[in-house]
């Protein structure tokens, strides 16, 4: 599934399947690898924090989580619970090493998906059928929740470009397609920023290491 939903976004911007930086998704701590120049989507705040940042890069928000209804399937703490695990056994440092991003623009999100689709979600326009497939009950905390991620993906992805290495502690939403979300994934936050590295630096390889347990149909319709 996420595999087709990637290629159907990416079938559009053929450049992007080869590569020369390397995405690896581990599940919901996603990484990138490269080292060339270039950060956007940084608060004024962040960019502050940047200049005193040492070691590893890790992008986080605290809108990567929002309230779901009781006794909701999909485990929405953990996203908070990957910071606090990284800190607590003394991995990373909040103080040196976390920075948080802006939310995923509009502009930005069209890069990989039509803009019927983005604006329907980030109005809260969709059916209670296109809901019933993500998995999700459509709310503004759950689109803010959504935007927050994946303008941290971007975030990683440019960091790790001046950086040579980033991380975020959420991310890696391979279900959704170009004109609708699935399986818990609204925005695909891996095609955004695969395309916006493609269209702002000189890259023009992408090598995207899915390791879920489900098939990834994505991918493949996404560029």
């Amino acid at each position: 599934m996420a595999l087709h939903c990637l290629a159907s976004i990416f079938k559009r911007h053929s450049k992007v399947l080869q590569t020369n930086c390397t995405f690896i998704n581990f599940i919901h701590f996603t990484c990138f690898l490269k080292k060339i120049h270039a950060n956007e989507l940084l608060t004024e705040s962040s960019q502050t924090t940047l200049q005193r940042l040492t070691g590893l890069p890790i992008v986080h928000h605290h809108g990567y989580v929002c309230e779901l209804p009781p006794n909701h399937r999909f485990p929405m703490p953990k996203f908070h619970k990957v910071l606090e695990f990284l800190i607590k056994d003394n991995v990373i440092s909040r103080e040196k090493q976390v920075i948080h991003p802006k939310q995923v623009s509009r502009k930005l999100a069209c890069r990989a998906h039509t803009e019927e689709y983005v604006d329907k979600f980030f109005s809260g326009k969709t059916t209670v059928e296109e809901q019933r497939v993500t998995g999700f009950t459509w709310t503004p905390g759950l689109a803010s929740r959504v935007r927050y991620e994946t303008g941290g993906t971007v975030l990683a992805s440019q960091l790790s470009i001046s950086r040579g290495l980033a991380a975020s502690t959420a991310g890696g939403t391979h279900h959704a397609f170009p004109d609708k979300g699935s399986g818990y994934c609204l925005i695909n936050d891996l095609a955004v920023a695969a395309i916006h590295l493609s269209d702002t630096t000189d890259i023009t390889r992408v090598l995207i290491v899915d390791l879920d347990v489900h098939q990834v149909v994505v991918h493949f319709t996404s560029f």
